[in-house]
């Protein structure tokens, strides 16, 4: 079991306890992660808990975390004790016994190997080239390592330029067949010429006779990074990068030269304005010229018609997620399957989600094969049709119903730019024209104006009242006259310096601010004070709340509790807490006051329409006290927004139901906040490293677009942030972050605070 090592006395303790049959199914579970993890698939350990429990589901757990930390100090990774316990704090300790293992082994392993990083073969000797010559480049810095062999970024001595060089492992090159197809392959990847894809520059050999590829050095991101970092690409957007991505490939396919991996991750994005993309600018802003890599996997047409077909019957080859029907199958290949994946890499342009995600790696191979994705148009809202019937079209699972060849799909993509040209249907991603511009704006304000003398008086849920609150200006940024954007953050002033704690709540007035701390141990709810908003806030005192009717009488600090929302006149509080009532799951409940120097009422469970069987976390509630909002967390890894509503505030909420799939992803989605004018919802997405994320809606009625990041300064965009909230009018933002990658905030989070700008566009 795991991958070698000596167990800690706790986890021996545990395994023993196990039966042989119950030893078994550990161990394969332990096998099936480790391979889905070495095919790239990185689901979570909990996939493969099953449907154990008690004493089983620790020992499987905790070995699964043991091979998923060897794994990845294998790779090259620099996993930390401080990253897991914050993902599963009740196991720290073991844990902790876990890292003094798997360090110790790997530390043997270095040395037995003699390398500075044990990772494989080709990253052993990446590190030892680094700072030498390889033919007349100078080795400068390992880009990337993969099962094919090595990328180095190199300097030529002769030229004096930057290049990038493709070393091939001496294991994939120890078949004399796989050299001689290399070599060819090579050679007319090195004859194809063209703007989107990126140059070879020459084929040569090293002292051993063993070849490589110099090629141009692309200063830029991935297709797949940018999408992950900022979200979805507009329709024009994919448009525009899918009919460079066509012609490049059309110039490849003329050549003979099947791909067979194409995926995001292979497309960089060179900035048509720089020479390498400035760090310091969001390319958001920037014009890009699309390259496509990687050419390890191609296999030429060429070499298909000179050997017998069937040799290639049987071999899977690609990257599961963007692979053809046929490739999955091991069936022949030709052009046409690269169109299948350019169809997957424009699905996931667009929407921000791969087409046929599943959890195992088993379930995403069935899904190519035989499973149609969720349509386009239920993920983008107004996505053209003819965009839709392209990709479509280019995603068919026979080939034969696909285009015939790329450049069909460029003269296609050609034809829908000229469609949107002529009759104005879209507009550019950036640039508006002028005239086009002021039309716009002219028409929102108009609409904006109706909106302000037809809308109602927002209503306050209060404890036993309803009062009116100011009208605040829209903060959901759908008006398409500006673009809003916010401050770089700063931390929330404290008199005593302090800006510990996570999941801030704010009353309208910005006076009193609620939050959470865990410094002292279980999560604990806190309030601080301040005379104005333009002061820091005084010291934070625990929130002293009666236990449930039943449970104790006596004010005391609820322990394990957490996620507080307090209404915008600060006299009524929901938050979660744990372990009421024997069933050690996360509820929620809330409390009141009649003033705020009143106690506070003993807490009340908000009731089995809103509390399962699976943890409740994060409430939130709208304005007018009418809908809530909060979390469900099956487990770790699976986390969804749900919502429900009511009547009355003096009612109960009805049936929850699970905000739509523009929101929700098979990422984890948490902690929603919605606008004071209700029309966008804040959240944050990902674990462990969490962003702000938001969506839109036309009404209170509709539901919400598919989300985006939220626009924090660049600087921002790989720090965690989560746990929003914002004033009445949306110009002020709170949230949690410690600016360590790898972790949520808890122990050590901080409460950080931006200001919104709006600037035309």
């Amino acid at each position: 079991m795991g991958n070698g090592g000596e167990m800690s006395d706790e986890m021996l303790d545990y395994l023993e306890q196990l039966t042989l049959d119950e030893l078994l199914v550990l161990d394969s579970a332990c096998e099936k992660f480790k391979l889905s993890r070495e095919g790239g698939v990185l689901e979570p350990p909990e996939t493969y808990l099953q449907d154990s429990s008690g004493i089983v589901r620790i020992s499987m757990l905790l070995e699964l975390l043991r091979t998923e930390i060897d794994l990845r100090f294998d790779a090259g990774e620099s996993p930390t004790l401080e990253e897991y316990s914050a993902r599963y704090p009740e196991h720290s300790p073991s844990l902790a016994k876990i890292f003094v293992e798997k360090q110790s082994d790997h530390s043997r392993k270095k040395e037995m190997l003699g390398s500075r990083n044990l990772l494989t073969s080709s990253e052993r000797e990446g590190q030892l080239l680094v700072g030498t010559l390889l033919g007349h480049y100078r080795i400068e810095k390992v880009i990337g390592v993969g099962g094919m062999g090595l990328v180095l970024q190199a300097r030529d001595t002769k030229l004096d330029r930057e290049v990038a060089i493709k070393l091939p492992s001496r294991e994939l090159l120890d078949n004399a067949s796989v050299l001689k197809n290399f070599v060819r392959e090579a050679k007319i990847a090195a004859a194809t010429r063209h703007d989107n894809i990126v140059t070879i520059h020459s084929v040569e050999e090293d002292a051993d006779g063993r070849p490589y590829l110099v090629m141009e050095r692309v200063n830029g991101i991935s297709l797949e990074e940018y999408v992950r970092k900022y979200g979805p690409m507009s329709p024009k957007q994919t448009v525009e990068l899918g009919l460079q991505i066509a012609n490049g490939l059309s110039a490849a396919h003329e050549r003979g030269l099947v791909h067979h991996d194409i995926k995001p991750s292979n497309f960089l994005l060179e900035s048509v304005q720089h020479e390498r993309m400035d760090p310091s600018e969001d390319p958001r802003t920037q014009s890009f010229r699309v390259k496509l890599t990687d050419f390890g996997l191609a296999q030429s047409m060429v070499s298909a018609t000179i050997e017998s077909p069937e040799k290639q019957e049987g071999m899977v080859i690609g990257t599961p997620l963007y692979m053809s029907p046929e490739q999955t199958s091991g069936l022949p290949t030709d052009a046409r399957s690269d169109l299948f994946s350019l169809g997957s890499v424009l699905y996931f342009l667009c929407s921000g989600k791969p087409a046929f995600a599943a959890h195992r790696i088993e379930n995403v191979l069935h899904n190519v094969r035989t499973s149609q994705p969720t349509p386009l148009s239920d993920w983008v809202d107004g996505i053209p049709s003819r965009l839709v019937s392209i990709i479509e079209r280019l995603m068919s699972k026979e080939p034969e119903k696909r285009y015939s060849s790329a450049k069909e799909v460029a003269l296609s993509f050609r034809d829908l730019q000229k469609h949107w040209a002529s009759t104005e249907e879209m507009p550019h991603p950036r640039h508006l024209q002028s005239t086009t511009a002021v039309a716009i704006i002219l028409v929102a304000c108009l609409s904006l104006a109706v909106l302000y003398l037809s809308v109602r008086k927002d209503r306050l849920f209060t404890s036993g009242r309803t009062s009116s609150v100011p009208e605040s200006r829209n903060d959901s940024s759908v008006s398409g006259t500006t673009v809003v954007t916010w401050t770089v953050p700063t931390k929330v002033q404290f008199v005593d310096s302090n800006s510990e704690g996570s999941n801030p709540s704010l009353t309208a007035d910005g006076k009193r601010l609620f939050f959470v701390s865990r410094s002292r141990g279980p999560h604990r709810l806190y309030e601080a004070k301040r005379d104005s908003t333009d002061q820091p806030f005084g010291v934070a005192m625990p929130v002293l709340i009666p236990m449930p009717v039943g449970v104790g009488s006596e004010p005391t600090e609820i322990l394990d509790a957490g996620t507080p929302c307090v209404s915008a006149d600060g006299l009524r509080l929901a938050f979660y807490s744990l372990g009421f009532q024997g069933h050690g799951r996360a509820d929620l409940w809330e409390t009141k006051r009649t003033s705020f120097d009143a106690p506070w009422e003993p807490m009340q469970n908000l009731g089995k329409q809103i509390n399962t069987s699976e943890h409740e976390f994060a409430p939130n509630l709208s304005s007018d006290g009418l809908t809530l909002f909060w979390f469900r967390a099956e487990s770790d890894d699976n986390a969804e927004i749900w919502m429900a509503t009511r009547k009355d505030v003096h009612e109960k909420f009805g049936d929850a139901r699970k905000i739509m799939d523009g929101v929700n992803t098979p990422t984890n989605e948490q902690h929603p906040f919605l606008s004071n004018d209700g029309l966008t919802l804040y959240f944050d997405r990902g674990t462990p490293e969490p962003k702000l994320w938001q969506a839109s809606r036309k009404d209170i009625h509709s539901e919400f677009s598919l989300a985006t990041r939220t626009p924090l300064p660049f600087e921002w965009n790989d720090i965690n942030a989560y746990a929003p909230t914002l004033s009445l009018d949306g110009s002020l933002m709170m949230f949690t972050s410690n600016r360590v990658p790898g972790k949520q905030g808890f122990d050590t989070g901080e409460l950080w605070q931006t200001q919104r700008l709006q600037r035309a566009r």
